[in-house]
């Protein structure tokens, strides 16, 4: 029974209740949720392609038959920073600090003298502190000749890395532009990711 000034209200309206947003607001909450979570993730893509780990793609055959013209990989940059970066090691490097260079594009090496270690390229291999260094990732065919006599014999500064190609007749490296220093390298060759068949680090 309700009497006269009586109001009554149904379990789900009571004094003071905010009423129930529209499906207009509803909709530009959800979008805006949407907007949130894209907006994140773009960051931390960035965060780790900047940091983290980079995709290269090979071009050319100077470290064939290792990598192929057309691999893929990613490229692993945390390491380096640590004192992670050892002889044979295969990086990527920038080119905008080589003599003569003003190239744009990264190249990737393997890493075969380190900071304080003679390097010396003579009778068709290398030595280091005189000791010739046993290269088994080498074609059995594969020897190593000089190219340009100052980077022939040299001993690294405390910040520098001597880089060669796996394929010593078609290569462009330290023989040619001499040591790369440690704030050149870019990161570590992780793996290789394409083409499928050879998938795995290299």
């Amino acid at each position: 029974m309700i009497r006269p000034g009586d109001i009554r209200y149904g379990p789900s309206a009571r004094p003071g209740d905010p009423s129930p947003p529209s499906r207009r607001t509803s909709f530009l909450l959800e979008v805006l949720d949407w907007i949130k979570y894209i907006l994140i993730a773009i960051v931390l893509g960035l965060a780790i392609t900047t940091f983290v780990l980079q995709r290269n793609e090979v071009v050319g055959n100077s470290m064939y038959p290792t990598l192929y013209h057309g691999d893929q990989l990613w490229v692993e940059k945390i390491t380096h920073h640590f004192g992670g970066v050892g002889r044979g090691d295969i990086i990527t490097f920038s080119t905008a600090n080589l003599p003569g260079g003003h190239r744009e594009e990264d190249l990737v090496k393997r890493v075969i003298g380190l900071p304080g270690e003679r390097v010396e390229i003579r009778d068709g291999a290398v030595y280091i502190n005189g000791e010739r260094l046993a290269e088994p990732y080498l074609a059995e065919s594969v020897v190593t000749e000089p190219r340009l006599v100052g980077f022939a014999d040299l001993t690294l500064a405390a910040n520098e890395y001597y880089v060669l190609g796996d394929n010593r007749p078609d290569s462009s490296d330290s023989r040619v532009f001499g040591p790369i220093r440690e704030d050149d390298v870019i990161g570590e060759t992780l793996i290789r990711v394409f083409p499928l068949d050879r998938f795995g680090r290299p």
